[in-house]
């Protein structure tokens, strides 16, 4: 995953690229590095809830053709078709709580072999699938929702399910969604002075 924005780093910080053994550097702009031939187009969403904005939706997966879309309070239950929302030609991957609120998506265009990974999943708000690769490393996707800063078991179930994925060999891992996480000061990597649930933002950060 792309370490940040394009600026100065005197660190040397480098990163593991998705799809070839070239490190991704500050100066990459994507989940690969610029040598890479390939490249995904990801959307990260909160939809807040998905019901009411079909139409909407639609649209404008049809005009962005993302690869990849990360979806968090779909609000969808077992009785919502995957058709309803998405296009034929995206593979859905959710898990639906069945309680008001929460609940979370991955899709993928179909063009990519994926499948769901169960082992992964975890007691809370996430779902994952893998998607293979010709001639590179699986790439490993979780979609995650916190829905309280103080909700601690959320936050320790979400380090079993990148823990566990870790141990998994060669494999590349993305992980969005919405983390509830208002303390942190993504630029410095600090978290802000008078921050609430200060544990909880550490114990993230130590995933």
């Amino acid at each position: 995953m792309n370490p940040g924005p394009e600026c100065s780093n005197t660190s040397g910080t480098v990163y593991p690229c998705g799809t070839c053994d070239q490190p991704v550097a500050w100066q990459d702009r994507g989940i690969v590095n610029d040598t890479c031939n390939q490249w995904y187009h990801v959307l990260n969403v909160n939809f807040q809830p998905i019901r009411n904005k079909q139409g909407e939706l639609i649209n404008f997966i049809e005009s962005r053709k993302p690869d990849i879309i990360f979806g968090t309070e779909t609000w969808l239950d077992a009785s919502i078709k995957d058709i309803q929302y998405f296009p034929e030609d995206y593979n859905i991957y959710r898990n639906d709580r069945n309680l008001s609120g929460g609940e979370v998506l991955i899709a993928v265009n179909d063009a990519y072999i994926t499948s769901s990974v169960h082992e992964l999943q975890t007691d809370c708000k996430i779902v994952s699938c893998k998607m293979e690769i010709i001639g590179h490393k699986t790439v490993y996707l979780s979609s995650y929702y916190n829905p309280k800063t103080s909700n601690e078991k959320g936050y320790t179930e979400y380090g079993i399910t990148i823990e566990r994925a870790s141990k998994i060999r060669r494999a590349f891992i993305i992980s969005a969604g919405d983390f509830n996480l208002p303390g942190w000061d993504w630029s410095s990597k600090e978290i802000k002075l008078h921050t609430q649930c200060v544990a909880n933002h550490e114990k993230f950060g130590d995933i």
